[in-house]
């Protein structure tokens, strides 16, 4: 399995997602509002090279969402103030090693937001927010 599909699975448990949200695409966000995107963002995998061929290895990635937006004051600061959540989740997500499940070759270390969430993108009514997020895993040779 891929690690980007790890990540979604691991990202649905999490208690802050929309109740109704369209679901999380890869690389895809939906016109609709609430709905969730992961995308793979361009890094370098391997972090540190050990001797046997073993690895630190990290995936980084965005995470979005569309949301409703406008005038209302308010509803902004809900809307970013879901990713101050998410980022606290990853972090106890962490501390607590409930990482995503890997296969047999790879040992999950940490993920964590790497940014604040951020208006990224807005319409008249809808906006995408995003985090950006890395995912850093032990691989054996």
């Amino acid at each position: 399995m891929t690690i980007i599909k790890y990540i979604r699975g691991f990202i649905k448990t999490c208690p802050h997602l929309d109740e109704f949200h369209q679901g999380i695409g890869i690389d895809y966000l939906r016109e609709d509002a609430t709905a969730y995107m992961i995308e793979n963002v361009p890094v370098d995998p391997i972090v540190k090279k050990f001797m046997d061929g073993g690895s630190i290895r990290q995936f980084a990635f965005n995470f979005s969402s569309r949301e409703v937006y406008g005038s209302d004051v308010l509803e902004n600061i809900e809307n970013i103030g879901f990713f101050e959540h998410f980022s606290e989740w990853l972090e106890e997500q962490t501390d607590s090693r409930v990482l995503p499940e890997l296969d047999a070759r790879r040992m999950p270390l940490s993920v964590q937001a790497t940014t604040p969430g951020y208006l990224y993108n807005n319409e008249l009514d809808k906006a995408q927010y995003v985090i950006q997020c890395n995912f850093k895993y032990k691989q054996e040779a």
